[in-house]
């Protein structure tokens, strides 16, 4: 018997996500061995990075063998600005003019519920390009957007030569599109053009929601990702709202908890390492979103997390003293042992003494090459303590691995 096309086309774009994972990381998964699909099961995962969705959703395709059953599939829980036109051309940054030109037409909201992709929103923030297509396009622009918006607007304008804009309609559209991509809230907009715009967006919202907790009330399995958004420094949490109650309402029978962890301090492609823990009771009351220490332990411990996290404190110490390959190397065994009595994942490579230290120089070589510290004969290391105390990556990976170990050291 022949897949339907929806099982066709979720296929075609789980194979799709599994290639872009492999060709930009060097991917390890880590999952139970006769690893399924649970039906009646709500799955989570920490947010990392806007890249956590491709690898999860590609990974985790193989791993559980869906290529090779028709049910059950998981269902996902995505943004709802992904389903609106000009989403490609708004959302990732840098893109030159005729890229978002070529992109800004492609609208994919159509056939996301093909592949089992249903849309959540907020009720008290939406995209600046969502408001703006809720209300008259003939009123002025500088009447609807804030003073600082609005110069953004006629910047932009001047930078590309275009004529200025003057009314709504004159920025829906593909030059202004990274600049429609921003989040606004109440606060952010005029009151009264707005808001039949807000009570629109609160009706959706509630929508989305009823939608989402009927799926988990009829037992489909789905993802979501608790915190709404990816971590934008690091560090684990807050989680959202509508989490609480779609566990309350939905009644999902199991938890089951997803992880990505990145590590960029390498010389080739970053690692990112995708994990998969044993499912949980669902909790219930008050605990209902007490979710993040078992979030915690499924991201897993890698290199970079404790060599970022051993130089940046060597780095904050009044004296700055004489690094040694052999304290890198203990803190790493050390952190692992802390890890593993958390019930945490930890990157297979720090299992074994050879490919542990094999790790480890390539991460000190990774810290040398961004200027980090300077490697002097086989046992000192000499820092840098400014570049150390100033590099986003070291400050990132510092700050996860100790939201991480402090919420994973947490009962839920």
């Amino acid at each position: 018997m022949s897949l339907p096309l929806w099982g066709t086309l979720y296929d075609a774009v789980a194979l799709g996500m599994y290639s872009f994972a492999r060709a930009s990381y060097r991917l390890r998964v880590v999952a139970p061995s006769n690893e399924c699909i649970d039906s009646g099961t709500l799955y989570v995962a920490a947010h990392r990075a806007e890249t956590d969705v491709p690898i999860m959703c590609g990974s985790y395709y193989f791993a559980a063998r869906v290529w090779a059953k028709r049910h059950p599939r998981l269902h996902f829980a995505a943004r709802d600005d992904l389903f609106q036109q000009g989403f490609f051309a708004g959302f990732p940054p840098d893109l030159s003019r005729n890229t978002r030109r070529i992109l800004h037409p492609l609208r994919v909201g159509g056939y996301l519920p093909q592949v089992r992709v249903h849309p959540i929103s907020s009720a008290v923030k939406m995209k600046l390009n969502q408001a703006l297509h809720l209300i008259d396009p003939q009123i002025p622009l500088d009447q609807v957007l804030s003073v600082g918006m609005y110069e953004e607007f006629i910047t932009r304008s001047r930078k590309l030569c275009s004529n200025e804009p003057n009314r709504v309609m004159d920025v829906l559209c593909s030059d202004y599109a990274d600049l429609l991509w921003k989040d606004v809230e109440a606060e952010d907009l005029p009151p009264d053009i707005f808001a039949d715009a807000w009570a629109n967006r609160a009706a959706t919202a509630t929508r989305d929601l009823r939608a989402i907790v009927d799926l988990v009330k009829d037992g489909e399995p789905l993802l979501l990702f608790p915190e709404g958004r990816p971590s934008p420094d690091g560090g684990l949490g807050p989680v959202q709202r509508g989490i609480g109650a779609v566990i309350r309402r939905g009644k999902p029978n199991r938890l089951r908890a997803f992880g990505i962890a990145y590590d960029p301090l390498t010389t080739g492609r970053d690692v990112a390492i995708f994990s998969v823990l044993e499912s949980i009771p669902t909790l219930q009351g008050k605990n209902a979103t007490n979710l993040l220490p078992y979030l915690a332990k499924a991201v897993a411990l890698t290199t970079g997390q404790v060599l970022a996290t051993f130089l940046l404190r060597s780095a904050k110490l009044p004296i700055v003293p004489e690094i040694r390959p052999a304290q890198l190397e203990k803190a790493i065994i050390e952190e692992r042992e802390v890890a593993i009595t958390q019930g945490r994942v930890v990157d297979p490579v720090l299992d074994g003494k050879a490919l542990r230290r094999h790790a480890l120089e390539d991460g000190v070589k990774a810290a040398e090459n961004r200027g980090l510290l300077r490697v002097e004969g086989s046992r000192s290391i000499v820092l840098n303590v400014p570049a150390i105390l100033s590099d986003p990556v070291i400050g990132r990976l510092a700050l996860e691995q100790t939201s991480v170990v402090s919420e994973a050291a947490r009962d839920f």
